[in-house]
């Protein structure tokens, strides 16, 4: 079973109160430094709204957003900074105000960074909305070009795949792993291989909470209710096994907790 997720919005909401935020650089992620300015911020009595950090990769040193709540505390935020600055090993402080009265965003980062490629984010609601419209106006023909879409993305990112794993010393059983958590810390579900045979070259695998399942079901109303997600794994395993490759859908049940679980076999053209 899946968990309730990550929150990666780099939002916060104050009903009342003060509350500000700041991205602090750092030389390095030397834990005792981290432990300073938390330490700064619990002598202050600032609570901590939201935490996290980014390494760039370790190139360009390492960088903490940090959300306080000043409602009881004992410094005034623009003073907090002063502090933080003192601390060993930062090298500067960036103040961030709310938007919206008590709404704080992160408005200081220009771009968001999957390693050190740029990446974008289309929340659920978002995404649905897209296909669901596309499927109304395009039909059938819309679904052929998801799958589509799915499999150039999986056989891409099967290559990308291949130079990481192999530039960390993996094997085989090591890249099939990471692109399993891969898939699941992208959003697309959770992905586990019930079956492989190398020798045939054929997959089954379970995928539970797909984000496409429920708009096709929707809109569509009868199986097969994955596209993007199929052709996704088509092409990572065409990519794997070099030569085109097919993944058609089993079936798709309703688990316990209410999301969705589908079985797919992906097995030679």
């Amino acid at each position: 079973m899946l968990n309730e997720g990550f929150d990666i919005s780099r939002e916060a909401i104050l009903e009342e109160g003060i509350i500000r935020g700041y991205i602090i650089k750092l030389k390095d992620s030397s834990v005792e430094h981290v432990v300073n300015i938390l330490n700064i911020l619990r002598k202050y009595r600032v609570n901590l709204v939201y935490i996290a950090a980014s390494t760039g990769q370790l190139r360009d040193g390492y960088s903490l957003i940090i959300y306080g709540d000043f409602t009881l505390s004992e410094v005034e935020p623009c003073d907090l900074k002063k502090k933080l600055l003192e601390v060993e090993n930062v090298v500067d402080v960036f103040e961030i105000e709310p938007i919206i009265n008590n709404l704080l965003m992160d408005t200081y980062s220009s771009e968001i960074k999957w390693r050190t490629e740029r990446a974008l984010v289309f929340r659920e609601k978002v995404l649905k909305a897209i296909l669901k419209n596309a499927l109304k106006k395009f039909g059938p023909a819309f679904l052929t070009f998801a799958y589509h879409v799915g499999y150039i993305l999986g056989k891409s990112s099967y290559y990308e795949d291949v130079e990481l794993v192999k530039s960390m010393g993996g094997r085989r059983k090591d890249l099939i792993k990471y692109a399993l958590v891969l898939f699941q810390s992208t959003g697309g579900g959770k992905a586990e291989i019930v079956s492989i045979d190398y020798s045939k070259s054929t997959i089954v695998m379970k995928i539970s909470s797909i984000f496409e399942y429920d708009i096709i079901k929707e809109v569509r109303g009868k199986e097969p209710y994955t596209y993007i997600t199929r052709g996704t794994w088509a092409g990572w395993f065409s990519g794997l096994f070099d030569k085109e490759m097919v993944a058609e859908e089993i079936k798709c049940t309703i688990e316990t907790d209410g999301k969705p679980v589908c079985y797919m076999v992906i097995k030679p053209k």
